[in-house]
């Protein structure tokens, strides 16, 4: 192996360690954001039944219902 292609082989093996840290890194604060703040998670229509359905005295009922 000659001089030249030690130093190609051993700078595509650092590359590629590099961006395989940099990716593990990446992955592991997207884990922990979604640990700390669980509420982005939630899917859409879960926000919107949430919000679409109430609780009142006597039970619970969909928002847009007119109460009695």
């Amino acid at each position: 192996m000659s001089r030249g292609s030690l130093k190609t082989w051993l700078y595509k093996i650092t590359l590629n360690a590099t961006r395989d840290y940099y990716r593990k890194e990446s992955k592991e604060k997207a884990k922990e954001e979604k640990l700390l703040h669980p509420d982005h998670t939630l899917y859409l229509h879960d926000k919107v039944i949430g919000f679409a359905v109430i609780h009142t005295e006597n039970g619970w009922r969909a928002a847009f219902m007119q109460t009695q």
